[in-house]
């Protein structure tokens, strides 16, 4: 059974389930999700809690044993695994089946994964398991509905603020819902009967907005040049490896070049899009409408001589080359790569 989030409270109300799948990459909401089943266990006299986490070799036939062992004095326990993986194996899916379709009335078994892939929740096994186990997929806040996030939080914090302050704090924060709720925290402890402003929360936290190469690359292919420079400079004084930027920023290069070349040809771009998520593919098309491809071709020039660069075969700065990329995907055109030496 499949169950969203926000009503996952009324549903541990009606019944104690005796497996829990949660599954996302949302830490802080994955762990509202665990404490809540948690809570609703020892509510109902399941006291002891076991702490598991799978690390690679781990046995899930001996897992499965000591899961289903019976307790000497029939303790009721909560056995909390923690699967850190994206991905179920052969013996993981039959683990999951078997517990499934053998209750145990002592024992709760909550399991916290990584975001499942589309495939996995497709597989037989993956709709057996909804069958008979309760399952909730924590899905990320979009950076449209993150404002309205942090109001409701605000709110349930018993905090006043205006509409410039949670914008602010959404921008501060954006992407990390963890950081979100630290900052939520701190301004309660700090301004506990006044009306936010946007001073205060500049005064309570700083810019904590997690960024990965794919957020870059997809707000480059979107031509939003503040929000790629931004987590650029972002990823940069974070320690990201320079190599891996220009990974990221050279694929999405390599990838338009090669639609904007089967476009000159005729050649329906919808085929070489179809291997790509479809979340990507609208980002794809907007791109290759936006850039010409002799600035493609530019940028590839530029990107091997970064490259170069960064294996100290040139001398050159780097964090300039890898912006000028950057700022080429949204649609600049870049410097001369006659430029670097």
């Amino acid at each position: 059974m499949q169950i969203k989030l926000p009503q996952l409270n009324a549903t541990l109300k009606k019944s104690i389930e005796p497996l829990y799948l949660i599954t996302g990459d949302e830490p802080l909401l994955q762990q509202e999700a665990q404490q809540q089943i948690r809570q609703a266990c020892q509510a109902q006299g399941f006291l002891h809690r076991e702490l598991l986490s799978i690390e690679p070799g781990t046995s899930w036939d001996d897992l499965y044993s000591h899961t289903t062992a019976l307790d000497l004095f029939s303790e009721k326990k909560i056995l909390d695994i923690r699967h850190p993986q994206t991905k179920f194996d052969k013996k993981a899916q039959q683990f999951l089946l078997h517990l499934s379709e053998n209750r145990h009335t002592d024992t709760v078994v909550m399991i916290s994964s990584g975001k499942l892939s589309a495939a996995q929740k497709k597989a037989k096994w993956f709709k057996q398991l909804e069958k008979n186990a309760s399952i909730i997929t924590i899905w990320p806040v979009s950076n449209r509905d993150l404002p309205q996030w942090i109001q409701q939080r605000l709110a349930k914090a018993n905090i006043k603020a205006n509409h410039a302050s949670i914008q602010l704090l959404a921008s501060l924060t954006e992407g990390n819902l963890l950081a979100t709720q630290q900052a939520i925290t701190k301004l309660k402890l700090l301004y506990p009967s006044t009306t936010v402003q946007p001073q205060h929360i500049c005064h309570a936290i700083h810019d904590t907005a997690r960024f990965t190469v794919f957020d870059l690359s997809n707000y480059a292919l979107a031509g939003n040049l503040v929000k790629t420079q931004r987590a650029l400079q972002q990823l940069l004084s974070s320690g990201t490896e320079p190599t891996l930027i220009l990974w990221a920023l050279t694929r999405e290069v390599r990838l338009l070049h090669k639609l904007l070349h089967a476009k000159n040809q005729g050649e329906n771009i919808q085929n070489l899009l179809r291997f790509e998520w479809q979340s990507r593919q609208q980002l794809l098309k907007s791109a290759a409408a936006r850039l010409p491809l002799p600035l493609c071709e530019q940028l590839l020039q530029l990107a091997a001589k970064t490259d170069k660069c960064i294996k100290g075969l040139t001398r050159d700065d780097i964090p300039t080359r890898l912006s000028q990329i950057a700022a080429g995907l949204c649609g600049t055109v870049p410097l001369p790569c006659k430029a670097i030496s």
